[in-house]
């Protein structure tokens, strides 16, 4: 149960999040049209073209795309050893420490900076991780992300939170919600399909055009749906030890 330490916080906080949020929305705007500008200097029209024809198609279907959910019963967290974990490389993002501290977690950080001695998070020096050792910094993140279960054997659960994200409650009642299930992920909150996000990240110049459009074609290929739903990974829980959550990271 979510105690009253964590409801006062997240209140507390709730004014701050929703200024916050729209701040993002006000700042991504921009950093998208600055890219149009410059895609359109690059001669990249096709790329607007296509996102354009499908935002069009999308709003014409209405997101047809529908999330089941199913009655649980509560998992009992209360004798669950958890593992939070993040993972900040190359400065990337700058180090947030929990507002709210649980008992029942052990919080760890993947990087390479350094950490004051007073810090929640206990520090797993990135360059000592033998199995990220020759990936670029996103790739250390993303690797880091999705093997939980090659460092947290000795734990049931395990939390990710992305290096931008600031824990201001409890998050054990996500895992209590979670019931009999092994791995929880929020919804994208704007889009539901894999191919729209592709061209977003030509647009916003997260990736190399020709390696994206090269994946999407891949996907293409193999029959993959358009509109099919799509989550938002920035925090991911998983009962990381079982086997089929092993085979889906």
């Amino acid at each position: 149960m979510e105690d009253v330490k964590s409801k006062n916080l997240v209140e507390f906080n709730s004014s701050y999040i929703e200024q916050l949020q729209l701040e993002q929305r006000v700042n991504k705007k921009w950093l998208i049209f600055k890219n149009l500008i410059s895609m359109i200097r690059n001669k990249n029209l096709d790329i607007i073209l296509l996102r354009f024809k499908k935002r069009i198609l999308s709003l014409v279907k209405k997101n047809t795309v529908h999330y089941s959910y199913e009655e649980k019963v509560n998992k009992d967290t209360s004798n669950l050893k958890v593992a939070i974990f993040s993972c900040i490389s190359g400065k990337y993002d700058k180090i947030r420490e929990p507002l709210y501290i649980s008992d029942q977690c052990d919080y760890f950080l993947f990087t390479d900076l350094k950490i004051d001695s007073s810090s929640v998070w206990k520090k797993i020096d990135l360059d000592k991780v033998n199995e990220v050792k020759n990936f670029s910094d996103l790739e250390k993140a993303r690797f880091i992300k999705t093997h939980p279960h090659l460092f947290f054997n000795n734990y049931d659960y395990s939390i990710w939170i992305d290096g931008n994200l600031q824990i201001v409650g409890d998050l054990l009642p996500l895992i209590e919600e979670m019931g009999d299930k092994n791995i929880a992920i929020h919804a994208h909150p704007r889009r539901k399909c894999l191919y729209e996000d592709g061209l977003d990240v030509i647009i916003l110049n997260k990736a190399n055009k020709k390696e994206v459009m090269n994946q999407l074609n891949t996907y293409k290929k193999f029959k993959f749906p358009e509109e099919y739903g799509l989550f938002e990974t920035n925090l991911i829980i998983r009962q990381h030890n079982n086997q089929i959550c092993k085979r889906i990271m």
